[in-house]
């Protein structure tokens, strides 16, 4: 049976002597940008149809208008 080590005898667990770590939080955060990136695009686009939307709308409810008064 092997004598237990202290605490302050133990080696150090640092990024350097676990660079998988290092890696692997890498590939994380690009991983999370990546998918922010891309859903402040898709949000991006979504607003810009909506307002194409309401513009058509908008036009539409204008020419209405202008038939109807033209009308009576």
């Amino acid at each position: 049976m092997q004598p237990r080590r202290r605490i302050v005898e133990a080696p150090a667990r640092t990024l350097v002597s676990f660079p998988w770590h290092e890696m692997e939080m890498q590939r994380r955060l690009k991983s999370a940008v990546e998918d922010l990136t891309a859903e402040s695009v898709r949000a991006r686009r979504s607003a810009f149809w909506i307002g194409v939307i309401v513009v058509a709308l908008t036009l539409v409810l204008m020419a209405l208008t202008i038939v109807l008064a033209v009308k009576s």
